[in-house]
């Protein structure tokens, strides 16, 4: 582990109205939690089925954390095993936001966040496919300047 590393994630949400992206970056240190935002529509916020945060890359066995009726599935993709939750597991607000624990580079991705609501016998749901929105993270690695210089003193 190289204690000058720094890992930022970048959220970019697709919004159903505005063409464009809005960017918020969130900073990291290796070892530390970080916290990838999700949250239903606040008029979505009420009998939320099930939250699945997916990592593409990751193949056919995508999902790092699945919430159903209440409960978080214990199994979920070997890397995530131990390290992920809900922010809040009464997501009574809508916020689905996923608390990643311990991270590391080889978080490095895009994770999207799926929502199913359950509505006087309709399904609403919250993804890339459909009219809603949807939120990817990317975890970039960047060096900050005072990294950097950190870098530079070792080194002379």
């Amino acid at each position: 582990n190289n204690p000058f590393l720094t890992i930022i994630l970048a959220i970019t949400r697709l919004p159903h109205v505005h063409i464009g992206s809005v960017q918020e970056n969130i900073l990291a240190a290796e070892g530390q939690d970080a916290t990838l935002p999700c949250k239903a529509p606040k008029n979505k916020t009420k009998n939320i089925s099930i939250v699945l945060w997916t990592k593409p890359d990751l193949g056919e066995d995508n999902y790092v954390l699945l919430y159903r009726n209440g409960k978080v599935n214990p199994d979920k993709h070997h890397f995530f095993k131990n390290r992920v939750d809900l922010k809040d597991r009464t997501i009574n607000d809508g916020d689905v936001s996923l608390i990643l624990k311990n991270v590391t580079f080889k978080d490095s991705g895009t994770y999207q966040c799926f929502i199913d609501q359950i509505e006087q016998n309709k399904v609403w749901r919250k993804d890339s496919s459909s009219s809603s929105s949807s939120t990817s993270l990317c975890f970039c690695l960047q060096e900050t300047q005072k990294d950097k210089k950190g870098m530079e003193d070792m080194l002379v």
